[in-house]
């Protein structure tokens, strides 16, 4: 495979000219541009695009932490954001957690280097502090941390619609399944709202915790 000295002895340039060419550098004549896009094109030269991202500060990949690909939000969910950042000019690298602390401290260890430009959390384990050391946009979805953009679906309007569902099934007793790590986010209102909806029209409840 060629390198980027290939390409300068080819072009009869030097290696930091070729560089320059390839990280958009304007400083370069257009003659000596193009001598040196031919002799890239004959010789098949492929970039480094670690090494350029890393001269560059700026990857073009945005990480999203899941806490399991398993779950049918965390799998459909980041097939729209893929599509919404393609069109924008990144790329998407999906994480999956396992919904563990220490997982999460292993990804966000490795974002801390260049590897990626934002990362959006679908997790939330760790204290506020260790987030802002990052010191990369983040972007919460359904937690809420201090001076962090979040994304929040209407939970409230969400719970009153299940309960409405089984209000017009003529149902009498509920069976409600939930985790007990649900309480700290911010989807848990759709719980507590449709308890309240159903106990006013006389349904009874019954709160499972499972795993």
């Amino acid at each position: 495979m060629a390198s980027i000295r290939d390409v300068a002895r080819k072009a009869n340039v030097a290696a930091c000219t070729v560089s320059r060419v390839l990280n958009g550098n304007t400083n370069v004549s257009e003659a000596t541009r193009l001598k040196i896009e031919q002799a890239m094109a004959e010789l098949d030269y492929i970039p480094n695009e670690l090494a350029r991202s890393m001269f560059r500060k700026k990857t073009g990949i945005i990480a999203m932490l899941v806490p399991s690909i398993r779950h049918p939000y965390f799998s459909s969910l980041p097939n729209y954001i893929e599509k919404e950042l393609y069109q924008r000019g990144y790329k998407l690298m999906l994480c999956s957690t396992g919904d563990t602390l220490e997982r999460e401290e292993d990804y966000l260890e490795m974002f801390k280097t260049n590897l990626v430009d934002g990362i959006i959390m679908g997790v939330n384990h760790l204290e506020d502090e260790q987030y802002v050391k990052i010191n990369k946009p983040i972007i919460m979805l359904d937690y809420r941390m201090e001076n962090v953009p979040v994304v929040v679906s209407d939970h409230v309007s969400g719970g009153k619609m299940a309960a409405e569902m089984f209000i017009k099934s003529s149902c009498k007793m509920v069976l409600h399944l939930l985790g007990e790590s649900e309480k700290q986010v911010l989807s848990y209102h759709s719980h507590t709202v449709m308890k309240e909806e159903l106990n006013r029209a006389g349904i009874e409840t019954i709160e499972q915790y499972v795993e």
